[in-house]
């Protein structure tokens, strides 16, 4: 198992943590947005009729090497406004789409989009959670 640190600081980032992680995204949009239907058919076998939690990566070479190397069960804690930890969960399923991607997130000003994606199974904080935590933690 991995850890991996998402940075998600930023105004386009905090617009897809609103998308994608604090409003979790249904089976029906993914079905009407998804290159291929038997992908949705798919998460559905793995993962249920949702909703769901996503995340995405725009493509290249540190993004594809990472997004191939991230496994079923690794945890991915996300950075929110600077070090503050907000959210945290674990890969639940890969996924390689654009057209989902673009419909999710948009493009970015280069034409990109985030479609080095993968479904999370969101952990809630607790009291127990730490706020902050140092990189040299992970490490």
């Amino acid at each position: 198992m991995k850890v991996w640190i998402v940075a998600a600081a930023g105004p386009e980032p905090n617009e897809h943590l609103k998308r994608t992680i604090e409003n979790p995204v249904s089976y029906e949009e993914i079905l009407m947005n998804i290159t291929n239907p038997q992908d949705a058919e798919k998460i559905k076998q793995n993962l249920g009729e949702g909703p769901y939690y996503l995340w995405g990566a725009v493509p290249g070479k540190n993004n594809e090497n990472n997004w191939k190397n991230m496994e079923i069960g690794d945890i991915c804690i996300f950075y929110v406004k600077g070090q503050i930890f907000k959210y945290w969960g674990k890969v639940q399923y890969k996924l390689r789409d654009k057209k989902l991607a673009k419909f999710l997130w948009g493009e970015d000003k280069e034409g990109r989009t985030w479609e080095l994606i993968y479904f999370i199974r969101l952990s809630k904080r607790n009291k127990n959670t730490p706020k902050r935590i140092q990189h040299r933690t992970l490490l």
